[in-house]
């Protein structure tokens, strides 16, 4: 019988392997397709697309297997899928973009299964859920930048070397996934259309959870507006005719390594609901490296001097803001409903995924809108969020701010039975054992 701690690291392992051999394909396959002008214009567009469908389509069975299996099977059964799958297609050593839609299904029901048992690890290693999350986040981010370097930073290209490693990482990932399973872990045996028919009613108990629809809202608007910048610059790019897939992945590697950095130092924040100071702070910092850009990415294109410290930068901005709404958002939702809620999740980012994009496609095709006016117009939407960030967190940024002072001074310890049922919402009395004059704002 493994530790939870060891099942944990487990988990990170096969994760990490699966998203390194997710990024990496994906860039496989658009270095295979993009043999001529249109399909390299097309190639980056086309490949996000078909991995965005069965998160979005699917989701309502995505979530009902998720939630009524064993999360443990589902994860193991999910990664043995996807070395299934490019162990076939190894074989063949041919339609990689068929492959890829293989592949893409089974990540929409791997990537919330891995972030539902999340809370239940928690509780079974008695680490903070903003420190496992930020773990997590770091693997995830990390393998993101492994994924592009293996394919677009070495010589493997689109050889059939390459369709090895992934299909290795697949098997990697099926291997450590073996293990991973959290007794605290909870799911509802409950009939395959019963369960579908519960995604919807699921949402709805989601939704009206303040907590949980808060971060959902920040969760999926924060992704639109990476893949709004994402599309911006790559417009940026195209009108000065330098686009090609090695400056995406460049671009790529250094937002993902920072976001990689920025997950870690929200993981120092273990409170619950203290650690949402966070995210404006990361608002903060996002919207001024979006104006940066906005302002300087033009002339940076035409000297060929992309600033890469800006997108490492903007990158810790975001993982400043998802380490703390992802773990506050699997805290907030019913423990019978997280199979659900991360399908909720994951379909709601994609949907604002596609919503973005579609809409700055439209301004740049029918309304003039050059890479460098998308920008400032993301730029925009992220200081109207940012601002609104500080309102809806202004408890959650001072008392933050107050720790950092008491911090130099003293090292809170907390302890006694009941602490790991301490709510984190709702009335509580607090009786302390002496008084003082500034009790009130420790």
């Amino acid at each position: 019988m493994w530790p939870s701690r060891w099942k944990l690291v487990s988990l990170w392992f096969s994760q990490t392997a699966r998203v390194t051999a997710d990024n990496a394909l994906r860039f496989f396959v658009c270095l295979d397709f993009a043999t001529g002008d249109a399909q390299k214009n097309s190639a980056w567009y086309l490949v996000n697309v078909i991995f965005t469908l069965p998160a979005i389509l699917l989701a309502p069975f995505n979530g009902a297997i998720c939630n009524s299996l064993p999360k443990s099977l589902v994860l193991h059964a999910t990664a043995l899928y996807g070395f299934a799958v490019m162990g076939s297609f190894l074989l063949l050593n041919d339609y990689w973009i068929a492959c890829w839609s293989l592949i893409a299904v089974g990540s929409a029901i791997y990537g919330p299964t891995r972030y539902a048992m999340l809370p239940a690890a928690a509780v079974d290693t008695r680490w903070p859920l903003t420190r496992i999350n930020a773990f997590i986040e770091m693997g995830t981010f990390s393998a993101i930048l492994g994924g592009l370097i293996l394919i677009v930073g070495t010589d493997l290209g689109t050889t059939f070397a390459a369709v090895a490693v992934i299909a290795a990482l697949n098997g990697v990932a099926w291997l450590t996934a073996a293990p991973v399973a959290f007794p605290s872990d909870l799911r509802r045996d409950e009939p395959a259309w019963a369960a579908v028919r519960d995604f919807f009613v699921d949402f709805k108990r989601i939704w009206n959870i303040r907590e949980a629809r808060i971060s959902l809202i920040g969760l999926s608007g924060k992704r639109g507006l990476v893949i709004g910048m994402s599309g911006a610059m790559i417009a940026i790019l195209f009108r000065n005719e330098v686009m090609n897939l090695e400056v995406i992945a460049h671009i790529t590697c250094w937002v993902a390594g920072g976001v990689a950095v920025g997950s870690l130092l929200a993981g120092l924040q273990k409170h619950p609901r203290r650690v949402l100071g966070l995210v404006p702070i990361g608002g903060l910092g996002f919207t001024l490296g979006l104006m940066y850009a906005a302002d300087t990415m033009v002339a940076a294109v035409a000297d060929s001097q992309i600033n890469v410290w800006f997108c490492a930068v903007v990158g810790m901005a975001a993982g400043l803001i998802n380490v703390p709404l992802a773990s506050t958002y699997q805290a907030a939702v019913p423990d019978d409903a997280r199979g659900n809620a991360m399908a909720v999740r994951n379909m709601m980012d994609y949907v604002c995924f596609a919503v973005v994009g579609a809409t700055l496609g439209i301004l740049g095709r029918y309304a003039g809108f050059d890479g460098t006016m998308q920008l400032w117009l993301v730029s925009a939407i992220a200081g109207v969020a940012t601002l609104a960030a500080w309102w809806i967190f202004r408890r959650e940024v001072w008392e933050q701010v107050i720790e950092f002072v008491f911090a130099i001074m003293y090292r809170f310890r907390a302890a006694g039975p009941g602490l790991d049922k301490f709510p984190i919402k709702g009335p509580v009395i607090v009786v302390a054992n002496h008084s003082s004059w500034i009790d009130p704002i420790w």
